[in-house]
């Protein structure tokens, strides 16, 4: 099956038509010749922060330029980066364009363009419409010119008098590497003198460096920083803060207990070269280890003791580690405490995950980007790269709707409909509205329920072929064995598209490949055996198997609720 072609965005109506509030599309005109250049930042001029203004200053030439729809583009950038690239399409060398961050309009033209009436209209009235504005500001920005490599003890200045060292790296992926930083003193030398500013190091950032080698990769990276944004304390939204404030404001303590999901401080791109470009993103580090490093140290440990780690702290379990499965063999004891924590991940996590969907769905929820601080028994979610706006990801079909965007995130924790969309493209999917539904919809929840069920399953494994299974029911038992059948056909899959990705090879030939073996309906029958095995498991405990399985009904019953049925 082929990939759909992009479709282009067309460019609004003419500005004359926008100021009279009519929303029909208006004939465009065929543009001034051979195409010149590319469009650029280089070229923008702001025509006035009305509609009313900027018809004034086109006069005669408003029919001409085409403003593009003021509902999915509000950037200079957004705009540059979508005509480039094919996104938005325009068959003239100008357009304006509306953006929201400067409450203005701007006319936008290719790099060599020149309209001669336009451009006289523009130097007529420039000491009308005052300064010309290049591109939109980048609030919150890194301060400093050429930023150097990343490494340990870099200093980076954060804006507005802060500053922050790198002490090591956290992780790093095909987008670049994520540093631990502690925030220095905002105090002058000078001021400071021979005593230490009891802020400084007392608390911690991350510092997200991504390289982009296309206009596509660079306006991922800006919606990432975008989203985090709009996802930071309400007490921040709506109003324009340096990063000084946003970091007093940061380390109130009630600020800080809720810190489950990262909070930007302060962003920054810098111009490598052609089509190369880096973005700098600093932001509060959310506490703990990725669960599944956490997983791989319980089995260092002894897969015995894994559980027990987790002793301090919870939000809602009904009982403590301590008191849990009291008469209990020790299988069903760790069985317990397993479903204890892996309730608290989806106490703790749904909500987050509520939250993020009035903004974005963060399409890769997986156990590497879910932080848990074990001292506390407490959970947060990391790695906004492959988030998408929720209004467009759910609107009509375009470049950053469902149907187009790249699939993206650990495959091991796709629904069926997911590996559908992989296989043979949103038509084939949207043949199935249950399907398409999903996919549209529970990427996140889905994939909050196998990690759920990946904690369960981990820290109180199946015994060996030659070891029975003593102190589980039944259905306890099918649920593991379940879990064992869906994670081994899903990590091997997952080890061919890893592969396939890592080395450069045929994604097509993969997809055909998938569809032909029926990859999706393998992912679909092993959900449904995990479904059932859940309800089997579920009637165990309401028929009394343990009074200490508070945890495990309510977490089973969610899980039913959270997992896909395909």
């Amino acid at each position: 099956p082929q990939q759909p072609q992009q479709p282009q965005q067309q460019s609004g109506p003419p500005l004359e038509e926008a100021a009279r509030g009519r929303t029909a599309a208006a004939d465009t005109q065929e543009g001034s010749g051979d195409r010149i250049g590319a469009w650029s930042v280089s070229s923008v001029r702001r025509l006035g922060t009305t509609s009313e203004e900027a018809l004034l200053l086109l006069g005669p030439w408003r029919e001409q330029v085409p403003l593009l729809d003021m509902d999915t583009i509000t950037s200079v950038h957004q705009a540059i980066d979508g005509l480039n690239v094919g996104l938005i399409r325009c068959p003239q060398d100008y357009c304006v364009v509306y953006s929201i961050s400067n409450r203005g309009f701007f006319l936008l033209m290719r790099d060599g363009a020149y309209f001669s009436p336009l451009e006289e209209a523009l130097s007529a009235a420039a000491n009308v419409v005052g300064p010309v504005a290049t591109e939109d500001p980048e609030p919150e920005e890194m301060q400093g010119g050429s930023p150097e490599p990343l490494e340990r003890g870099v200093v980076l200045e954060l804006g507005g008098g802060r500053s922050c060292r790198l002490t090591g790296p956290l992780g790093a992926g095909s987008f670049g590497t994520v540093w631990a930083a502690e925030v220095l003193s905002s105090r002058r030398p000078e001021a400071a003198g021979d005593a230490k500013d009891p802020e400084e190091g007392s608390w911690e950032l991350a510092v997200k460096e991504i390289i982009c080698q296309s206009q596509q990769d660079l306006a991922v990276a800006r919606l990432e920083a975008e989203l985090l944004r709009r996802l930071g304390p309400e007490e921040l939204q709506g109003r324009e803060t340096c990063p000084a404030a946003r970091c007093a404001f940061l380390r109130q303590p009630h600020i800080i207990q809720e810190d489950r999901i990262p909070v930007l401080v302060s962003s920054m791109t810098e111009t490598l070269g052609t089509e190369l470009w880096r973005v700098r993103l600093a932001m509060t580090r959310v506490p703990g280890v990725p669960l599944d490093r956490y997983f791989e140290e319980q089995r260092k440990r002894g897969i015995s003791q894994a559980s027990t780690v987790c002793s301090s702290g919870s939000s809602g379990g009904d009982a403590s580690l301590n008191s849990i499965g009291s008469g209990c063999s020790a299988k069903a004891r760790r069985f317990l405490e397993a479903c204890h924590i892996a309730r608290e991940l989806v106490s703790q996590l749904s909500p987050v995950l509520g939250r993020i969907a009035s903004v974005a769905y963060h399409r890769d929820v997986n156990s590497h980007n879910i932080m848990v601080d074990a001292t506390r028994l407490r959970f947060g979610l990391v790695d906004f790269g492959l988030a998408v706006d929720i209004a467009k990801w759910r609107g009509p079909i375009g470049a950053s709707s469902w149907h187009l965007v790249d699939i993206g995130g650990d495959c091991r924790y796709w629904p069926m409909s997911a590996w559908l969309q992989f296989e043979c493209g949103w038509q084939e999917l949207a043949k199935y509205p249950t399907l398409a539904a999903e996919y549209r919809t529970r990427l996140d929840l889905h994939a909050l329920g196998l990690v759920a069920l990946q904690v369960v399953a981990t820290l109180c494994p199946l015994s060996g072929p030659d070891e029975p299974e003593t102190g589980l029911p039944e259905g306890v038992t099918a649920l593991l064995v379940a879990w064992r059948q869906y994670w081994d056909d899903a990590t091997r899959l997952w080890a061919r598209l890893l592969q396939c990705f890592r080395t450069g090879g045929d994604q097509d030939a993969l997809k055909v490949a998938c569809a032909t073996e029926g990859a999706h309906n393998t992912i679909g029958h092993n959900l449904a055996e995990l479904r059932a095995a859940l309800r089997e498991a579920l009637q165990d405990f309401t028929n009394g198997f343990s009074e200490s399985g508070s945890d495990a009904r309510p977490l089973f019953g969610a899980l039913l609720e959270l997992l896909c049925a395909g």
